[in-house]
């Protein structure tokens, strides 16, 4: 009985071949209907065991891709309206520019790592929800208040883009910051020099030892771009 079963195994993965099917996936098929017949099941936990393998992958995938800027980006649609009201600070982000960059600096745990040191750097300095807010309004100006001052300029946003520009005074501050949208968050995602170009023009906390050291921790890695998320 078994050797009919094989028998019609083979003819069925010739005729597999024949219509266009891979040779691997011809293989595939003969190999898990012999160990059904021989090994009494084997091909069912060969598809659980291929299935397991196949969910880790992408679930490995999701934590790198979480932290690469076109995935951030690309999470879902985002226009102007979407930006109206006031903000305030609520942690920041991790984001690499490219897949290349994350890999480079040591992957998703890395960046994980990176992000709560940052996190932890940025709360000491001085951002919180009292102290950074923005809010951007329906005629185009926008205001940000960071460590208690406040400056206030017009804005422009890029909704192929996803990027906001933002002037304040008369054109000597000029910044273009992605931004991104998760749930009811939104993260405005600046290289980190321009973040410390905003905190030092404002001045409310130029100088801080602790923004010093987030300068330090950003210049060690290339293409990272760091996010103020903010909730209202």
């Amino acid at each position: 009985m078994k050797k009919t079963i094989l028998c019609a195994a083979l003819c069925g993965t010739l005729l597999l071949s024949g219509c266009g099917t891979t040779g691997n996936s011809s293989q595939n098929i003969l190999g898990n209907i012999a160990g059904a017949v021989l090994g009494g099941g084997n091909s069912t936990q060969t598809d659980k065991t291929t299935s397991t393998q196949t969910q880790t992958s992408t679930s490995g995938s999701s934590n790198i891709f979480g932290n690469i800027l076109s995935s951030v980006l690309g999470s879902g649609r985002l226009s102007q309206e979407d930006l109206y009201g006031n903000w305030k600070y609520k942690s920041s982000d991790c984001v690499f520019e490219t897949e290349n960059l994350l890999l480079k600096a040591g992957g998703a745990a890395a960046a994980s790592k990176i992000e709560s040191e940052l996190n932890g750097y940025m709360t000491t300095a001085g951002f919180n929800a009292n102290t950074c807010q923005f809010t951007f309004n329906k005629d185009n100006t926008y205001t940000a208040k960071i460590g208690g001052r406040t400056i206030s300029g017009n804005y422009t946003f890029d909704e192929k883009n996803k990027t906001v520009k933002m002037t304040a005074l008369g054109g000597l501050l000029s910044l273009t910051p992605h931004v991104a949208k998760s749930g009811s968050n939104i993260s405005l995602l600046f290289e980190g020099d321009k973040l410390l170009t905003l905190a030092s023009t404002v001045g409310a906390i130029s100088g801080n030892d602790k923004l010093k050291l987030v300068s330090k921790l950003l210049k060690k890695y290339d293409g990272l771009q760091v996010g103020l998320q903010m909730n209202k």
